[in-house]
């Protein structure tokens, strides 16, 4: 059964990370879902919720910074402190959630090639 609020964005659950609990797996999936479907704002606040039900879960971190980063985002300067918290993390995450974080992390700074290369690993 589809409720209200799957209707008005898509639907997309990301695996189990290895280090959140539930509570933050699940606003995790809301802010991805929002994320994906330019809700910046909004998506920027489901990430903050998911790393106030779980400090530790690197990939609510990420999350964070892909939310923040968006061209009209008004807080990218925040970003970069989420971005390096999930690094600072990653050895919790699973490998797959590992390369997101570092992929990332490669793409902003100077190894833009070796971001894309942890990119091509994903797909």
């Amino acid at each position: 059964m589809i409720r209200k609020n799957e209707m008005m964005m898509g639907f997309f659950k990301f695996a189990k990370s290895a280090d959140c609990n539930h509570e933050a797996q699940r606003w995790f999936n809301q802010g991805l879902n929002q994320i994906h479907d330019f809700w910046d704002y909004e998506s920027a606040r489901s990430f903050q919720e998911s790393i106030r039900s779980d400090r530790q879960c690197a990939m609510c971190y990420w999350g964070l910074y892909k939310a923040l980063s968006f061209f009209h985002g008004n807080n990218q300067g925040y970003g970069a402190v989420a971005l390096a918290k999930a690094m600072e993390l990653r050895s919790k995450a699973t490998e797959r959630e590992r390369l997101y974080i570092e992929a990332t992390a490669s793409a902003t700074g100077t190894g833009f090639e070796n971001g894309v290369r942890l990119w091509r690993e994903l797909v």
